[in-house]
């Protein structure tokens, strides 16, 4: 089954790509030199995944990933990320409002500091539900 990612709008509107497919958008933070490179380099998608490009900090807001969820019929979410205490954040109370179990690996997300990240993941834990176990 494919995975569907979403890229970052926050990274994009810093970069001013909003023109730029996700492709190349890739190609920019995949460059020699950028801080993003060895992290892009995990994270590219094969051809037969998906990805969305989301504008603001929930992958739910203004995006067709509601769309596509319907039509792969998902029923459980696994979210990553950096600013679990913002975006992820975000995107789990949209995906627990929407019905959808949640994972959030506690080793697959960041925040500016740990203790940040640890207010995410037990909210996410005890007031939406989710797991939190490391991947």
């Amino acid at each position: 089954m494919p995975s569907a990612q979403a890229a970052g709008g926050l990274r994009q509107r810093q970069l001013g790509q909003w023109r730029q497919g996700f492709e190349e958008l890739l190609r920019k933070v995949a460059r020699l030199g950028c801080r993003g490179q060895r992290l892009a380099a995990r994270l590219r998608p094969t051809r037969q995944d998906l990805f969305v490009l989301k504008p603001r900090h929930s992958v739910f807001y203004q995006t067709p990933l509601p769309t596509l969820l319907d039509a792969l019929e998902a029923k459980r979410l696994i979210l990553t990320g950096i600013a679990a205490d913002s975006c992820v954040l975000s995107s789990a109370t949209e995906a627990h409002v929407r019905g959808y179990a949640l994972w959030v690996p506690g080793n697959a997300v960041a925040s500016l500091t740990p203790q940040r990240t640890s207010r995410a993941l037990a909210y996410i834990r005890e007031s939406l539900g989710g797991e939190t176990a490391d991947a």
